[in-house]
């Protein structure tokens, strides 16, 4: 998304998961509430598009039947801006994951960019937005060219929304 968004923008997003541990991760599942708004309905992993499974109560997620220790997995999709967004004037997301080895995050040791050793499983990212509210009002008025005393003149108001937000 850019300074100047539109509703239909597309926001790029790349989740990367990696095994930094000492066995191969099984039944690894990436969860990210947005998948399933995925423009197109496109996620890939590894360049290779996946199916979004899941559902809004349990969670969407894509499933990857094993890590192994010391690979990465590059989870791919597009989000496409709404007046819901560009009235918010940012878009947060979240991706966390799990795997049968480590459901919880326990048998990391390293530190998550938000600094709880305790949930490197979990990443957020927040799109800020430009949020431009223009409000155009213009007026016009008719009247006869030879007007006299009684006349009606009749005026149109018109007010636009020239700006990306909704007033």
């Amino acid at each position: 998304a850019t300074a100047t968004s539109s509703v239909g923008d597309e926001i790029h997003y790349t989740v990367s998961a990696y095994n930094e541990g000492n066995v191969t991760l099984t039944n690894v599942k990436i969860y990210d509430a947005m998948f399933h708004e995925a423009v197109n309905g496109v996620v890939n992993v590894d360049g290779v598009p996946v199916s979004v499974q899941g559902n809004a109560t349990n969670g969407y997620y894509i499933q990857i039947a094993s890590l192994g220790v010391g690979s990465e997995a590059v989870i791919t999709y597009n989000y496409a801006l709404t007046q819901t967004d560009l009235d918010a004037g940012r878009v947060d997301n979240v991706a966390t994951g799990t795997s049968t080895e480590d459901p919880d995050g326990s048998g990391d040791t390293r530190t998550n960019p938000d600094g709880d050793p305790n949930n490197d499983q979990r990443a957020e990212y927040t799109m800020d937005l430009t949020k431009t509210p223009d409000l155009e009002v213009s007026k016009s008025a008719t009247a006869t060219a030879t007007s006299s005393v009684g006349d009606e003149i009749h005026y149109t108001v018109s007010a636009y929304n020239e700006g990306n937000v909704t007033l």
